[in-house]
């Protein structure tokens, strides 16, 4: 029986939640870019990758499995990636609720964005960013130092996703 793409990328990106765990609350954790920076690396031709594509790729090498004898099964690892990066967008665009003092103060992404990319440049005119090859690195670090903020202040952020899931990043 032939399936299509789109079927493909489904049960993949299925198979990606079920048996690899990569949730929607997970790939919350990940800066808004990565999923896509993933898939590209999926979708480049093997002739065009050369040997420095882990220099583009955006986790740990044990994470790069490409299948260069099925190009169907990259394209649809990079299909499935997409989708995922899809939903993390949409769940970004979402207004982000704030608990604080005053419940139902909302935030949107862009003034969350905007703070963390206010801590990232603080910390990296200081020096304590480290020198990052990877873009996730840094994120990483501007992540944990806005964490310990929001900790510090008592404020918990949430992200409602697409299908309705709350999520605290």
């Amino acid at each position: 029986m032939n399936t299509t793409g789109a079927e493909r990328i489904t049960a993949e990106r299925r198979r990606q939640v079920e048996v690899e765990g990569w949730t929607p609350e997970h790939d919350a954790t990940h800066a808004p870019d990565i999923l896509t920076l993933a898939a590209v690396c999926y979708a480049m031709p093997e002739r065009m990758r050369g040997r420095d594509i882990l220099s583009a790729w955006p986790w740990a090498p044990a994470y790069w499995k490409p299948t260069p004898d099925d190009r169907v099964r990259e394209l649809v690892k990079a299909g499935a990636l997409i989708a995922a990066a899809i939903d993390l967008e949409l769940a970004l665009a979402e207004p982000v609720q704030i608990t604080t003092a005053e419940p139902g103060s909302v935030l949107s992404r862009k003034q969350v964005e905007a703070a963390e990319q206010a801590v990232g440049d603080v910390m990296e005119d200081m020096g304590l960013a480290p020198s990052a090859k990877h873009v996730d690195e840094r994120a990483v670090v501007v992540e944990t130092v806005v964490d310990a903020v929001l900790d510090a202040l008592g404020i918990v952020v949430s992200v409602r996703l697409p299908d309705g899931t709350e999520v605290t990043p």
